[in-house]
């Protein structure tokens, strides 16, 4: 009897033992993980007139510290033109921004690129409908489709942009595969065309800019045109960052200061040299120089301007959105390596967004 009686105290204080780790363990997760709600109640506090932050519209989680390196190499456009094309010969043509290439005879297929990212693929069959050309503003007044022919198309496209495992095969480390997102799939029966619009993502981390919209027809995709990363990632690495709290506070520093120029004119972003960038893996260290993606879905700018187009000094910001991404930067010293930084993307009224990365808190332009 008195055994039992130390056997059922012992079982609970090893039950209050793990029940305090555990507790431990969350406290520590969440002080690591996120922002504190008192921090951000200050946050609100500290921000001027000019900018105003809505409860609950900045995340409290903190972003993930890995960024990523990639090769550029010379031959990118032929080397991606020749794997999504199966190894077909090619005609190329060199293009004020890049080099198209056409494939087949009779039936042709065009590979449009553009620097560095920009792609455009038209199938042209040899039948009555010719080129597909779309239009995207047209897909929203389109039905969406079912679930199996959802699941059909995106799969169609994923064999097709990844050139049927070439790209993000199953030799590439799962964490540093770019995957593919399909939003909603929408029917257009006239033409029997399935068309979405994709997203590349690290992780859970959205690549700011690399999205297509992209058209399936019995099972093939005729046509994409967007930015996409059609390479591989080749090594990872952690970096500390500036948190979101950090930003929003520069981000008020700049935006109070352009809305206080009586003149109108923006503030000069200071874009560093780069220095810090963390050397991964046997890459070269250099500077990180910006460069935007051509044809971005959404404008960044340094400023922001009023609904007359210009910069008022009653010009009032309200944060409408916040999410962390990864901003594509390149080596300024070898044009052949590519980075992707993390950084976060504010939107302000509604519309306007500006993207700043979170390790040198510098704003991310075009």
């Amino acid at each position: 009897m008195k055994w039992d009686k130390i056997k059922n105290f012992l079982i609970v204080m090893l039950v209050l033992v793990n029940l305090f780790f555990g507790v431990t363990l969350y406290l520590q997760y969440r002080q690591t993980n996120y922002i504190s709600g008192t921090d951000l109640q200050r946050l609100s506090q500290l921000l001027s007139g000019s900018v105003e932050l809505p409860a609950g519209v900045l995340p409290a989680k903190k972003q993930n510290p890995t960024y990523y390196v990639g090769s550029y190499p010379e031959d990118y456009f032929e080397t991606t033109a020749y794997l999504l094309s199966g190894g077909a010969k090619s005609v190329s043509y060199v293009t004020p921004n890049g080099i198209n290439f056409v494939v087949g005879e009779g039936s042709t297929d065009t590979y449009e690129f553009t620097y560095p990212f920009g792609f455009r693929y038209v199938y042209k069959a040899n039948d009555a409908a010719g080129i597909v050309e779309i239009d995207p503003d047209y897909t929203a007044k389109l039905p969406d489709t079912d679930f199996i022919n959802a699941f059909y198309t995106e799969q169609a496209i994923k064999k097709f942009l990844y050139a049927d495992g070439a790209l993000n095969g199953s030799d590439v480390a799962g964490g540093l595969r770019i995957k593919l997102k399909c939003g909603e799939v929408y029917f257009d029966s006239a033409k029997n065309l399935y068309i979405t619009t994709v997203a590349q993502y690290v992780g859970s981390q959205p690549i700011y800019g690399c999205e297509a919209v992209v058209a399936v027809r019995d099972g093939k995709v005729v046509y994409v045109d967007g930015n996409l990363i059609l390479c591989n990632l080749e090594v990872s690495s952690s970096e500390e960052l500036l948190d979101q709290v950090n930003l929003i506070l520069l981000e008020n520093r700049d935006l109070s200061q352009q809305s206080a120029d009586s003149d109108g004119s923006a503030a000069e972003t200071d874009y560093g040299d780069g220095d810090d960038l963390v050397q991964a893996g046997d890459t070269a260290q250099g500077s990180a120089d910006t460069a935007g993606i051509p044809d971005a879905s959404a404008e960044t700018d340094a400023g922001i301007p009023d609904a007359d187009g210009t910069s008022g000094t009653e010009e009032k910001y309200m944060l409408t959105s916040a999410e962390s991404c990864l901003c594509i930067w390149w080596n300024a010293a070898d044009r052949s390596k590519f980075f992707l930084l993390p950084g976060w993307k504010f939107v302000y009224n509604g519309s306007v967004v500006r993207i700043r990365d979170a390790v040198y808190g510098n704003i991310y332009t075009k």
